[in-house]
């Protein structure tokens, strides 16, 4: 399985260098055959790109893809994901590692992630950090079994339920069917992953979370929370819901209209905002209608190229 591995970074707000120094080098030092690492950067400092470039000396899979606009790190993410594909073709997976993650000594955190991927049929495979995971928040009714299972066992996210994004490892699927664009473009801050069941259960795959034999540490929020975007909403999650990156229609219109209702999409579930519509899907929460689902989310939870263009983006891979 070949992987793109984004590592991705944010210097808006604070300068990290010393600690994304280090979380690439644990990236980088993978057993693994066959991935490339790229690390997608946000607006960040000319003394930390000419240090963080050191690393091309010493190895030839990795890039650089410097971002000089105030993007939110979805576009980041797939536009990193855009060029890379261009300059070394498809991959078949798109791992995105947040910033404040780190490896440490685990070697064999894309061996396993890509392990589990293949064989489970999954659109979307997590590990797990050691905290803000947020299973335990989203799955609170039943957090103490699964929190047992997980020891030993991999677990299938159900439709309308989700993970936090920390490392999740996405399939090419994705990017094939949404118009070159993986994660979900329309949000500036919260809710992302409130959609990403639904992303699965429009390719008829599975959303997958890795035991515990994968738990990586999480510094949390060390770049900064949405930076950029979350002042636009004075950090109130009330209205999080409805905080939309460079949509031309409101949330409600665009996420909650009577074709969401319909095609058994659902949004924001753990606080009511759309619960999905059950009929829409067999007793294996498979959807019986994935076409109509993936035909909805291309133009609802992802932006138009009249929105939004990925054309002007001022950037530089190296």
């Amino acid at each position: 399985m070949k992987i793109l591995a984004v590592y991705n970074i944010c210097g808006i707000k604070f300068d990290n260098l010393g600690m994304w120094r280090d979380h690439l080098q644990d990236i980088l030092n993978q057993n693994y055959p066959n991935f490339i690492v790229a690390v997608s950067g946000c607006v960040v400092s000319e003394n930390s790109k000419k240090e963080l470039e050191k690393f091309k000396d010493q190895y030839n899979n990795v890039v650089f893809n410097w971002i000089e606009d105030k993007l939110p790190v979805n576009v980041t993410f797939n536009h990193t994901a855009q060029v890379c594909t261009d300059r070394f073709g498809l991959f078949d997976g798109y791992l995105y590692i947040a910033s404040d993650v780190k490896f440490g000594v685990d070697r064999e955190v894309l061996s396993k992630m890509s392990h589990l991927h293949i064989n489970s049929n999954s659109a979307m495979t997590s590990a797990l950090v050691d905290n803000d995971h947020g299973l335990d928040g989203i799955y609170a009714d039943t957090w103490s079994e699964l929190d047992v299972l997980l020891e030993k066992d991999h677990f299938r996210i159900n439709i309308g339920r989700t993970a936090n994004m920390h490392v999740f490892l996405f399939d090419k699927d994705i990017y094939t069917h949404f118009n070159n664009k993986i994660i979900p473009d329309i949000f500036a801050s919260h809710c992302t992953e409130t959609t990403y069941s639904y992303i699965v259960a429009s390719l008829g795959k599975n959303f997958v979370m890795h035991n515990k034999d994968i738990i990586l540490k999480h510094i949390g929020f060390a770049d900064g929370h949405s930076v950029g975007f979350i002042e636009e909403i004075q950090y109130n999650n009330s209205i999080a819901w409805k905080h939309l990156f460079k949509s031309k229609i409101p949330a409600d219109q665009r996420l909650l209209n009577d074709e969401a209702k319909a095609c058994g999409f659902g949004y924001n579930e753990g606080r009511a905002t759309l619960p999905h519509n059950e009929e829409m899907y067999d007793e294996n929460e498979n959807h019986k209608d994935p076409q109509r689902l993936l035909n909805f989310l291309k133009t609802a939870i992802y932006l138009t190229e009249d929105e939004f263009s990925y054309k002007t983006i001022n950037y530089r891979l190296v």
